[in-house]
Parts: structure tokens; sequence; C-alpha cells
């Protein structure tokens, strides 16, 4: 059985929250987090750029999205990295 695929609307609801959160951290040409899909809960994402080599402050830049999910009750409750 296969998944049903992510409406294009709801990723692009969270992809224009990631960069809105990245933005004015890094040059959104270079370095990105990509939505890929949502599987539920969970908003899968691709890192490219700085963002690919950035461990800690990665964790820190899903902390703020998913606080910013959280804050405005979005059925997206965390990111987690695909490849």
């Amino acid at each position: 059985m296969t998944m049903p695929a992510t409406p294009p609307k709801d990723i692009l609801r969270i992809q224009k929250l990631c960069d809105e959160v990245l933005a004015p951290l890094y040059d959104l040409q270079t370095s990105r987090v990509r939505v890929v899909a949502i599987d539920g809960p969970v908003g899968q994402v691709r890192l490219e750029g700085a963002c690919a080599s950035c461990i800690a402050s990665t964790r820190l830049l899903f902390a703020e999205i998913e606080a910013l999910l959280k804050y405005h009750k979005d059925p997206v409750e965390y990111l987690e990295v695909v490849v």
C-alpha cells in the first residue's frame, strides 16, 4: 500500500516557515532546509549548503522552527533529516 502524496500546500506552508527562520542567518541561495515530505506529525527535510554541515546550529534551528510550529498549533510537530 502506498502512502498518499503530501499536498503541496502543506509542504509550502512549512517551507515558508523554515525560510523565514533561516533568512536572517544564511543566504537562502546557498543554504536551505528543504521540506521534502510530511508524514503525519513529522516534517521530513533535506539540508543543503552550509546547513548540511553544521550539526549544532541545525539542532538549534530545528528547535526554533518546532517551537513556531507548536505556537501556531500546526499539525507538523517536529522535523527529521532525510537523505
